[in-house]
């Protein structure tokens, strides 16, 4: 599959980058200079971190673990990424900084959860929101400031998966198969307790617009959805309203 920038109407526009990204797993620098992907590396078949730098159209690869490096997401500086990668059975998080030091830093690594990958760090750099998994994939929480510990966010029978922090940190947005089917919910941050409904059918893969004035998901049949959010400290969703469905570019 290739990157290539798509407008709000579905117009297809620049590509991004000269690669190939294996799987879909793609993240956007908090400045919105650069753009982390990961590939397939044919030589060893293991899955690497790369990362775009968009003003000069120019790839960089971060990672070269021989247990391969998955789910990239940035710190709130842009300045480093954050990964999974799985080691002696265990999927621990860790870090790397774009230039500078090639040295790889351990943000979260232990038997529980066994299985973590990381989905966002909070625009204020306190709190890291990863999946665990003990069985079933929940929510967790990482204080990165002082001497916290790892805790379960959202942690239900069901699945919740592809959790983001709104831009003002308030809120968490995220799928869960509570009700069968993947549906957004959006729920308080950081304590994961009152939760609504976003998605009127199914929906997946939330992103926050990045003033927090819109929600995005994935419909079932491929199509964005964008969600009005009311000003005021109350969350206040709109309607769900289509924005255009997800084609190959000719």
């Amino acid at each position: 599959t290739r990157l290539n920038w798509v407008d709000r109407h579905g117009v297809h526009g620049e590509s991004i980058g000269h690669g190939a990204s294996s799987d879909g797993l793609i993240s956007l620098s908090p400045d919105g200079t650069k753009l982390a992907s990961t590939r397939l590396d044919r030589q060893t078949n293991t899955t690497q971190v790369w990362w775009i730098d968009l003003g000069r159209n120019v790839e960089e690869r971060l990672t070269s673990s021989s247990d391969g490096a998955y789910f990239p997401i940035w710190t709130p500086d842009s300045t480093r990424i954050v990964y999974a990668s799985p080691r002696a059975a265990l999927w621990n998080i860790y870090s790397r900084p774009l230039v500078g030091s090639s040295s790889e830093d351990t943000v979260i690594a232990g038997p529980v959860p066994v299985v973590k990958y990381p989905r966002d760090i909070t625009r204020d750099g306190r709190y890291l929101v990863f999946e665990g998994a003990q069985g079933n994939f929940d929510l967790w929480l990482l204080p990165l400031k002082g001497s916290g510990e790892a805790r379960p966010l959202i942690a239900t029978p069901a699945v919740e998966t592809t959790a983001r922090v709104s831009p003002d940190g308030h809120w968490i947005a995220f799928t869960s198969l509570e009700a069968g089917e993947p549906q957004v919910y959006v729920s308080t941050f950081p304590s994961g307790t009152e939760r609504r409904r976003i998605s009127t059918a199914a929906g997946a893969d939330p992103q926050w617009r990045a003033d927090g004035r819109e929600l995005y998901y994935l419909s079932r049949d491929n199509v964005l959805m964008a969600v009005a959010i009311g000003e005021g400290e109350d969350f206040v969703p709109g309607v769900p309203e289509p924005l255009f469905r997800f084609e190959p570019k000719p």
